[in-house]
């Protein structure tokens, strides 16, 4: 046999280990790494997901909390796993991504050391902001900015997260000024809003939609491609700014690097089929998200779409590494 010819059999004889290999997939439980606490949205899917394995799959899911250092930890564990469709990744996308442009000393590429398997749901945001505060829409804060450039304070849960940087893109497109003031959680944030104490905030929708129903917080604008349903008379961010774009805060389920497609694209449809079934679906909305399940390949296209205008607002907000 000649050199090309069994270069050509070993590359048959390793693609139908593969193929084998997908075929028998699952012969054992299956872990899910959930990357924060109990409780957040990330968990919310990976519960979602979870219960139903056994019955589509033939084998059951555990779900392990493996939370800390802003998702790091269970992102670790997974990067690091075999690639045998046995451990799996349910994080916060877009903090997942955003610490290559925060993080000075990550042990992985958040990028090349994972397999994308979906965008399983968005988790909406919003600016909410107090009564009081003059503006009541995105259009009347950009002119109030304007007005008092550089003194219109808004708070987020992170420097450098998806909220933090929505903002700056808005700025940005709108031409003003604000200041960033950084909380150590949503809890803490809201009753500074509702007190008074910050006339605004960006987070998820779902933390103050009990308040807006009450009528201790309003929202000025949806940080989403489509206006939210639970509040339909809320426009979305780029109705007055059309350039702006955001996919809201989506929980990602990843695999480790080079998991096959076969492998990827069965876990996927599984996905899909378990939070489009109605009452799910109705679950999710419910919480102030939205069921995205898209595939393998869609959600490498909005990986590479964010990556790109991350690096962007990462150098408008001047994020420095630690």
């Amino acid at each position: 046999m000649n050199f090309p010819a069994r270069v050509l059999g070993v590359a048959w004889l390793a693609l139908a280990a593969v193929v084998a290999s997908a075929q028998g997939w699952p012969d054992k439980p299956i872990r899910l790494i959930s990357a924060y606490p109990p409780g957040g949205a990330a968990d919310l899917v990976a519960r979602a997901i979870s219960p139903r394995m056994r019955d589509s799959l033939g084998q059951p899911a555990v779900v392990e909390h493996r939370a800390g250092a802003g998702g790091q930890i269970g992102a670790q564990i997974v990067a690091s796993a075999a690639p045998d469709g046995y451990t799996f990744l349910v994080t916060v996308g877009p903090a997942h991504l955003l610490s290559k442009f925060t993080s000075k000393s990550l042990p992985y590429d958040p990028v090349k050391d994972f397999t994308p398997i979906s965008a399983a749901t968005t988790t909406i945001l919003c600016i909410a902001a107090n009564p009081a505060f003059p503006p009541n829409n995105v259009a009347e804060l950009i002119e109030y900015s304007k007005r008092n450039p550089g003194k219109v304070p808004f708070g987020t849960t992170a420097i450098g997260g998806e909220a933090h940087l929505s903002m700056e893109y808005i700025a940005s497109l709108s031409g003003i000024s604000m200041t960033h003031v950084p909380y150590k959680g949503g809890g803490p944030a809201t009753t500074d809003l509702v007190g008074g104490h910050i006339p605004m905030l960006v987070l998820p929708i779902s933390t103050v939609i009990e308040q807006v129903r009450k009528g201790s917080v309003k929202v000025l604008g949806v940080l989403y491609t489509q206006r939210f349903q639970g509040l339909p008379q809320v426009a979305t961010i780029s109705e007055t700014l059309p350039a702006f774009s955001s996919s809201g805060s989506w929980i990602a389920v990843y695999a480790p690097p080079r998991l096959p497609a076969a492998i990827a694209n069965r876990f996927h449809a599984y996905i899909a089929e378990t939070l489009n079934e109605p009452a799910m679906r109705d679950r999710i909305t419910a919480v102030g998200q939205v069921v995205v399940a898209n595939t393998p390949q869609q959600f490498g296209e909005q990986i590479e779409r964010s990556m790109d205008l991350y690096a962007k607002l990462a150098h408008l907000a001047n994020l420095k590494p630690e």
